[in-house]
């Protein structure tokens, strides 16, 4: 059993850089994700995705800071200064374009390739990558059982500022058995009480869930009328959430 609170999802980020040198060391199949993808896809071709972009300022004290949004300047001063293990484990980047400003600016500052979810199957093959039905429809059940578990909690009396955590912070556990195990202990924790929560559309919201004002949310990720964004987000023209430095 675990002690399932918001430090328990940080921590979870934390475990996540050392897994990911470990995979880098042994297998080197570990791909940076922006955006929202098909993780079961890429994980038919043999990779272990994980969430690229920085949630935190304290990065800040070794790089310069210049006008882009919080989360551009995190993301790139941690690629400068390789910093971010995940980064650094990080074969190449897929991204859905999510923000074409973040992909502009950060792909300036690596040698990485960034590449586009709907490119992402004739790159790898042309890189040596092999694609596995098999492999993809294992983990396309899992993906599923995460998601419908996830819709579940959100009608709970669970705290919308965990269920945020749940969520976005989940992405750092590379093990989707590990996570339907995480989610079913949350489960038994919290009653179901058909709650009906407000939707907050947030861009880049790993990095500004603590600064979340509203009542009883969820959170997607969205550039489409955002809610909350961090600071000097492109946009959003409603409010902006500054990284903790």
């Amino acid at each position: 059993m675990h002690n399932l609170n918001i430090d328990f999802f940080k921590e979870l980020r934390r475990e996540a850089y050392v897994k990911a040198i470990g995979t880098k060391l042994a297998t080197d199949n570990v791909v940076g994700t922006f955006g929202e993808v098909d993780e079961a896809f890429l994980r038919a071709f043999s990779l272990v995705p994980y969430p690229i972009v920085s949630v935190d300022g304290f990065i800040y004290q070794y790089g310069e800071v210049n006008a882009d949004c919080d989360a551009i300047n995190s993301t790139r001063i941690y690629l400068e200064t390789g910093k971010c293990p995940i980064l650094f484990s990080s074969k190449f980047i897929v991204h859905t374009n999510l923000c074409p400003i973040f992909v502009e600016k950060i792909s300036k500052v690596t040698d990485k390739e960034f590449v586009r979810f709907e490119n992402v199957s004739e790159f790898l093959e042309k890189n040596g990558f092999s694609y596995d039905y098999g492999i993809y429809n294992e983990k396309k059940k899992l993906c599923d059982t995460i998601d419908e578990k996830l819709q579940f909690l959100e009608k709970t009396n669970i705290d919308s500022r965990l269920l945020s955590y749940a969520k976005f912070y989940l992405s750092y556990e590379p093990e989707l058995e590990k996570r339907i195990d995480i989610l079913n202990e949350m489960i038994n924790e919290y009653e179901f009480i058909d709650n009906e929560r407000k939707i907050v559309r947030a861009l880049c919201p790993y990095g500004i869930l603590d600064g979340i004002d509203a009542e009883n949310y969820s959170v997607i990720e969205s550039t489409e009328n955002a809610d909350y964004a961090p600071d000097k987000c492109a946009f959003c023209n409603k409010k902006y959430i500054k990284y903790e430095v």
